[in-house]
């Protein structure tokens, strides 16, 4: 019978803890697997992790996710930190998961985005796509500045021929 009751000592009085397991399920006060150090679980479960990676998969804002499953951004922000933080557990998964989820929306919306600019023809579009995921290659490059004082000549004849080239 004393099996069926969570009887964590980890109380105020020091009295051990009676919430029937086998009734009321795992006590919402004392985490008997890992107990949080202020002694309430962590509403982090495998179930909210998917519920809330799928959502971003498909496209749902990522505070609009946290705020589907009960959950504020705040403390999805809280559990990344952690996440980062920890080699491993359940808020080194959800950090994970949660990376491959928003990797998935931005590529899904670049992809979408990439063929609606050829579609229309929209350069800029494209160009802007480009430099976000090539940088190295497509972001503008800084070559300096002009130095003052510094004139350049163009020969006479190339800017007459030039002249008489143009319209």
């Amino acid at each position: 019978m004393t099996d069926d009751l969570c009887g964590s000592t980890n109380t105020s009085s020091g009295v051990p803890c009676k919430w029937n397991i086998a009734k009321k399920g795992e006590c919402p006060f004392h985490n008997t697997d890992d107990p949080p150090e202020n002694g309430r679980p962590t509403k982090l479960s495998y179930e909210r992790q998917e519920r809330i990676a799928t959502a971003v998969e498909e496209g749902v804002p990522l505070v609009a996710a946290c705020r589907l499953n009960n959950i504020s951004h705040e403390t999805h922000t809280n559990w990344m930190e952690k996440g980062q933080e920890e080699d491993e557990g359940p808020y080194a998964d959800y950090f994970g998961r949660l990376t491959r989820a928003l990797g998935t929306d931005q590529e899904k919306k670049t992809q979408q985005l990439w063929e609606a600019a050829q579609e229309t023809n929209d350069t800029a579009t494209m160009l802007t796509v480009l430099k976000q995921r090539y940088p190295e290659t497509w972001q503008d490059q800084d070559i300096g500045e002009a130095q003052p004082g510094v004139r350049q000549s163009i020969p006479e004849d190339l800017v007459k021929e030039w002249y008489e080239q143009s319209p």
